[in-house]
């Protein structure tokens, strides 16, 4: 008997304890749309574009420590879209070098590297937000915190491949955000927010991705003999790039 009320007096806690959760669990989605902007000293620039659209879909949970405090976090797909128009004609003449011996191996015409179209990079993301969150029912809310990401696919179309391609390998798949926002949750569950952020990590490794050029150079001796030269020399891209991102968002509480 004794066991039996036990077993009761245990599952009326549990009943219990799990309304209680209920009650401060807030589950719901979220979509959202905004622009970005890279901060960079970079030259040349790696990507595209020096900003560009995104868009981010989310499932979002939220747990109330007390009637105005919350944990707020979830995971969604978070997609990057840098993109210009460009047109370029070129049909110059060159005179490439002999990479050993430096000779002028003879004029070349780069008439097959005209482009007329979109350069675009697309980038896709796990994003995982976790924020403190303080609610005013039926006024505001605000919140803070960080966002973590973890690319996990992208594909990019450029008429200068080689170089942006390889600098493009360096990139990063992960990075670490500071944000803060600002909404309004409606009586009936749906919300609106207004979300910054900055990306405290390097989109891509900017110390490390190094741009490689070769040259030549030649002279004449006063029996008439040439000499040829040729030196490989690399330059650093840039020492920072980071990404600053604005957005507005609609959601719904279930």
């Amino acid at each position: 008997m004794r066991k039996l009320v036990a077993v009761l007096v245990i599952m009326l806690s549990l009943n219990a304890m799990a309304a209680t959760l209920s009650e401060k669990l807030d589950l719901g989605a979220r979509f959202g749309m905004g622009l970005m902007w890279t901060k960079t000293d970079a030259v040349p620039d790696i990507y595209p574009s020096n900003g560009g659209v995104y868009g981010t879909l989310s499932f979002d949970f939220a747990y109330g420590l007390t009637d105005h405090f919350y944990l707020h976090s979830g995971i969604g797909l978070d997609y990057r879209n840098y993109s210009v128009y460009t047109s370029v004609d070129c049909g110059e003449m060159v005179a490439p070098l002999d990479s050993e011996t430096g000779e002028v191996l003879g004029e070349m015409c780069h008439a097959d590297c005209g482009y007329d179209g979109y350069e675009m990079l697309q980038q896709y993301f796990i994003e995982i937000p976790i924020f403190a969150q303080w609610r005013i029912p039926g006024i505001l809310f605000v919140e803070g915190g960080v966002v973590l990401d973890f690319m996990v696919a992208k594909t990019y179309d450029y008429y200068t491949t080689e170089f942006k391609e390889q600098a493009l390998d360096h990139g990063r798949n992960y990075g670490v955000s500071l944000a803060a926002a600002v909404g309004h949750v409606f009586d009936f569950g749906l919300f609106v927010d207004l979300r910054a952020s900055y990306q405290l990590t390097d989109l891509v490794d900017a110390d490390k991705v190094r741009y490689k050029y070769g040259y030549g150079w030649g002279s004449v001796d006063v029996d008439g003999n040439v000499e040829s030269y040729c030196k490989e020399a690399s330059t650093a891209i840039g020492s920072y790039y980071k990404l600053l991102k604005i957005q507005l968002g609609i959601g719904y509480w279930f």
